[in-house]
């Protein structure tokens, strides 16, 4: 994955995510020294956020698919649907936003 440089918009860095979990980018911070530059944080930052909206997704599929429903009344259920949409729209825009300000889509 190519991502921006913070500070200088011609420059892209590439991140890689090794098998073993860890993280790799070609930018001199970490060459240099830090574990984790801020463009890895970033990143895993991204990979948190499309986690929580993979949660959220299979949430909403127990509720519209009626797992949910024995346990609930139906104002329960109205409530439970409107927050989990309301937390998809929040998580959505605040991965765009991320992406947007780290991502060269390949």
């Amino acid at each position: 994955m190519k991502v921006k440089s913070m500070t200088n918009p011609d420059r892209e860095y590439e991140i890689i995510k090794r098998r073993d979990g860890t993280y790799y980018c070609s930018c001199l911070s970490f060459k240099y020294g830090t574990k984790e530059c801020k463009h890895i944080k970033n990143v895993k930052k991204l990979d948190e956020l499309r986690q929580d909206r993979r949660v959220i997704l299979d949430n909403l599929v127990e509720i519209y698919n009626g797992f949910l429903l024995d346990a609930l009344d139906y104002n329960e259920y109205e409530i439970l649907i409107t927050k989990e949409h309301e937390n998809l729209k929040r998580i959505n825009k605040r991965i765009e936003l991320l992406k947007n300000n780290i991502i060269q889509e390949e």
